[in-house]
């Protein structure tokens, strides 16, 4: 496999076992309830998120730090673990698998992808496409260094320039939109292209929104969908379920799902599956996934800002 380990962005459901998951799971192709890139709304959870803090720069696309990736001697013990309880035939057919689910990505020109997977080489190349970004850097020189380092394997370029795309948030964020012109360049051998206009437009309209605060945002994307205060009210009343389960439960789920009482895990699992219908709801009305023509509506942005402030009734 070109490029060694394979890994992936897991995309679980909004379950009770996700609810102190990894700071960065996403649930249905987005990022978990509570959990925003959005500095101001990413506090709402706790638990394994505190110990799973990322740089800043490698926030901006989740990618994983390398810093903490176990040593060739954990590596090993790892793989004899797996032999000796897996079987090795299993574990080469899900080899070739992932192997498969990660070529076959190379084919895709998706402007807006959901599930993209990395291996070390195309994480790495991500990852340093994203630092020059973060840098301003459009130049000849960043686009060879971004060469340099895919050598010749093209096909982890192309899967790191798709990873660039995830979720479409190139068309909201100047960071990450910058990433992907400069991927585009490597991928193509050409200049760094500027953003189109409707990608400024939409970079303009996206950067205006977050600079107001968080309460003037809701009362922006109220004004846009009026149904929001409905949810907002069901949820004040009762009617439907709170974003986050209690603080009670959050205090116990510190010390693990698996160790708290059977009815507690029974309530924790009622409201997982209550917040569920919320989230549909939610995301009915503002989101990649929302029937709405407003461009904003239309955002990540605005979805994870409505989640961050239903979040935090």
């Amino acid at each position: 496999m070109s490029g060694g380990h394979v890994s992936g962005m897991v995309r679980p459901g909004l379950s009770a076992e996700r609810v102190l998951g990894r700071g960065h799971g996403r649930a249905n192709g987005r990022r978990l309830v509570g959990v925003s890139r959005n500095p101001r709304h990413r506090a709402a959870w706790t638990g394994e998120v505190q110990n799973d803090a990322v740089s800043d720069a490698e926030d901006e696309f989740d990618i994983p730090s390398t810093e903490d990736a176990p040593g060739p001697g954990a590596s090993v013990r790892g793989f004899l673990w797996a032999v000796r309880h897996v079987g090795l035939p299993a574990m080469l057919k899900t080899g070739r698998a992932l192997q498969k689910m990660y070529h076959d990505q190379t084919e895709s020109e998706e402007d807006a992808p959901r599930n993209v997977t990395l291996n070390d080489r195309s994480r790495r190349i991500a990852h340093l496409a994203q630092s020059l970004a973060r840098s301003g850097r459009e130049d000849d020189n960043a686009v060879a260094e971004i060469q340099a380092a895919a050598r010749n394997h093209r096909d982890d370029l192309r899967v790191a320039a798709l990873y660039a795309r995830q979720d479409g948030l190139h068309h909201e964020s100047p960071v990450k939109n910058r990433t992907h012109r400069l991927l585009q360049a490597a991928l193509n051998d050409t200049a760094v292209a500027p953003p189109d206009a409707a990608d400024r437009a939409r970079l303009e309209l996206v950067a205006r929104f977050e600079n107001l605060p968080e309460d003037g945002q809701w009362a922006e994307l109220v004004s846009r969908e009026p149904r929001l205060a409905e949810l907002e009210g069901d949820i004040r009343s009762g009617r439907a379920a709170h974003f986050m389960p209690s603080e009670e439960l959050q205090d116990e789920l510190r010390s693990g799902f698996k160790g708290l009482p059977d009815d507690h895990r029974r309530a924790l699992t009622d409201w997982a599956a209550a917040a569920e219908v919320g989230r549909q709801r939610l995301e009915a009305l503002v989101g990649p996934e929302a029937a709405t023509d407003d461009a904003l509506m239309h955002t990540t942005s605005a979805l994870e800002s409505a989640w961050g402030y239903l979040s935090s009734i």
